[in-house]
């Protein structure tokens, strides 16, 4: 099962991230940078070539101070059904 937690990242400065998740196209980029819940949130696009002819995007938020931040953050956009990898 996955939860919020599990989303979480810790960079090497010690701040958090969230993994938003893994889409086709840099469109679900745009609706994150508009999300109140993630304003002043850099939003940071990771390519990930499945295929000589396909690259899908991983999107992660952040920066958070702390994780306590982050998750709260988490359970916010879970709550609003923004995060594909913790709808049920």
């Amino acid at each position: 099962e996955i939860l919020e937690g599990s989303l979480l990242v810790q960079s090497p400065d010690g701040s958090w991230k969230i993994r938003l998740g893994t889409f086709e196209s840099r469109q679900a980029e745009r609706a994150f940078k508009e999300e109140p819940l993630l304003k002043g949130r850099e939003i940071e696009i990771a390519p990930r070539p499945v295929s000589p002819a396909t690259t899908w995007y991983r999107l992660y938020a952040g920066k958070f101070d702390t994780m306590e931040e982050a998750l709260k953050t988490t359970e916010e956009l879970r709550k609003k059904g923004l995060l594909p990898a913790l709808k049920k």
